[in-house]
């Protein structure tokens, strides 16, 4: 009799156990078919660093290339690493994030409650929320003040895009949106269209599409989208007296 007893017991904590481990995470990430494995992590108040990467056959993970562009730091203990939908939404820093699956989606907010930014991971590309309001950044030339309603192959060079009204185009992978979100897109290099309600990015066909890697910011104060680009790529360098 009380042999039954510890069987019936063991079977009720392994049950237990197991309703607990499903009621916390859903089904695999994914990117298309391919199993990925999602990193969030926080890097000050007003930012947080996303990184979608590729699982391999052998269980090899396809971490996004060292940046000679980034020098700022995750804070090590808000690293989130899931390979599985949670079911409740995650506190990362002082954001909120949802995530979803089928495609893969965030939903990401401030501990207001106030919306920043909703992603998708496609296979070959990443959509983002646009609104009525105008979209700034990019870097030098191409189509001024507001990017929206454009197409952006992101090259470098004379002549990319209305030489003759614009100058030379220097794009840089940093939007920011007026409505209160910024995005720096660390890797791969690619293309970005503005046309409608989503923008996109769309990876160059020659580069590796195995990870993702960007970072998104609370810009509702616009001070806030400059010091945190300067924060995450360090501030420039003083030219020399002799050129002032």
């Amino acid at each position: 009799m009380r042999k039954w007893i510890v069987i019936q017991f063991g079977l009720v904590v392994a049950l237990s156990a197991a309703i607990g481990l499903s009621s916390v995470y859903g089904q695999h990430l994914s990117v298309g078919l391919r199993p990925v494995e999602l990193r969030i992590a926080a890097t000050g108040d007003n930012m947080i660093h996303i990184s979608v990467l590729e699982i391999g056959e052998d269980g090899f993970i396809y971490e996004v290339p060292k940046s000679s562009v980034i020098i700022a730091k995750d804070e090590s203990e808000t690293i989130v690493k899931l390979r599985h939908v949670p079911l409740n939404k995650l506190r990362v820093g002082q954001f909120i994030i949802q995530v979803q699956e089928n495609p893969l989606r965030l939903h990401i907010e401030k501990e207001s409650g106030r919306l920043i930014q909703k992603l998708a991971f496609y296979s070959g590309k990443t959509t983002f929320l646009l609104d009525e309001r105008p979209v700034l950044g990019l870097g030098g030339g191409a189509k001024q003040f507001d990017r929206r309603q454009a197409y952006y192959p992101m090259k470098t060079g004379w002549g990319e895009w209305g030489i003759e009204r614009f100058g030379s185009c220097l794009p840089i992978t940093y939007l920011i949106g007026t409505s209160g979100w910024a995005m720096f897109i660390n890797y791969p290099v690619g293309q970005i269209g503005l046309q409608g309600q989503l923008g996109r990015f769309k990876p160059n066909a020659d580069d590796a599409l195995k990870s993702t890697d960007l970072y998104i910011i609370d810009a509702e104060l616009p001070p806030v989208a400059m010091a945190e680009y300067a924060r995450l790529t360090g501030k420039p360098v003083l030219p020399p007296k002799w050129t002032m």
